[in-house]
């Protein structure tokens, strides 16, 4: 009885390092199996940051470019404001020049010649 009871002791001394070295193995894979998702959530987070780095900076180019294009533009538009002003002042100082002369005859014919007149408004006392 003694012998089986040894025997028994022994085989339960070897299941039970046998447990613990398969636990010590499951924990090493455990751990294993956490640095690898560490790690992947690092670069996936690396590699997240980079596009949106990456789309930040293509953002700030178009803005950039249609700033550019706009600014370019509203130059532009100064410029041709500026040239239509100039052509219309030119065309009003040649007129003025044209008809100056026969404007001053008109007003000092005006001015001389009086027709006296009723108003249309006035009537006769009575």
């Amino acid at each position: 009885v003694i012998l089986l009871l040894n025997r028994n002791m022994s085989h339960d001394q070897t299941s039970i390092n046998q447990l613990l070295a398969a636990e010590r193995k499951a924990k090493m894979i455990v751990d294993e199996a956490r640095k690898d998702r560490q790690a992947k959530l690092r670069a996936a987070k690396d590699e997240a940051n980079a596009e949106i780095e990456e789309y930040k900076q293509r953002c700030t180019s178009a803005i950039q470019e249609f700033h550019n294009a706009y600014r370019g533009q509203e130059q532009n538009t100064d410029a041709q404001i500026m040239h239509q002003t100039q052509e219309v002042l030119k065309r009003v100082d040649q007129q003025i020049a044209t008809n100056k002369e026969g404007v001053i005859k008109y007003l000092i014919q005006q001015v001389i010649t009086i027709q006296p007149e009723l108003h249309r408004n006035y009537t006769a006392p009575n």
